[in-house]
Order: C-alpha cells, then structure tokens, then sequence
C-alpha cells in the first residue's frame, strides 16, 4: 500500500513489513543463490466476493466503482499474479532478487 487509507493501518504496515523483510532475506541468502522477491497486487476479481452475503447488484455496483478508480479500469486476475510469480521465479530472471512487482493496475500511481 502506498497511499495512506483510513482504517487499514494493520494491513499496510503488514505489507510494509513482508517487504522489509524480502528486502532483507535477498541479502542474507543471496551467497546461497536463493533469490527472495514480492509480488503485490491490488484488488482483484476472486470468487469468494460472492459468498459474502451482499446482494448481487450491490456488490457489482461497489465492486464497478472501485474498479473506476484503478486506471485501468478493472480488477486483477489471479492467473496475472500467477503469471507474474512464474515470471520471476524463472532462470531467466535469476538476476532478480530484492525486488518488489507491484501488479495492481496502475492503483498506487494514481
């Protein structure tokens, strides 16, 4: 999270914290060729938004406005973070390590 938002102060600092930690981690186990990276992600599109309870049109209605917020204008799909994890995880980016790919939309641009 890169923008302060009022009443996630536990949820940010946890993602601040996971990457100090990658951040961390990179350097500590770098002498063993173990590569540590993070993948964040901003909202994405999963079906458990439809078990919690609200009614279908409300939820299409909350979920469309804050997908106008995200410049590109919808949410991401787990399949992209997937992607993105298979991404980085390759020999061919072995030289990756310590970094952050943020997958969210353009959301923390804005």
């Amino acid at each position: 999270m890169y923008f302060g938002v009022p009443g996630a102060s536990i949820f940010a600092s946890g993602k601040a914290a996971l990457n100090s930690l990658a951040k961390t981690l990179a350097l500590e186990l770098a002498t063993k060729k173990i590569r540590v990276n993070v993948v964040t992600s901003g909202p994405l599109s999963m079906p458990i938004m439809s078990r919690i309870g609200m009614p279908k049109e409300r939820l299409e209605l909350g979920t469309a406005g804050f997908a106008a917020d995200v410049p590109l204008g919808r949410f991401g799909e787990a399949e992209e973070i997937a992607n993105a994890v298979t991404y980085l995880s390759s020999a061919e980016n072995a030289g990756f390590t310590g970094i952050e790919l943020i997958l969210d939309g353009g959301l923390s641009q804005s």
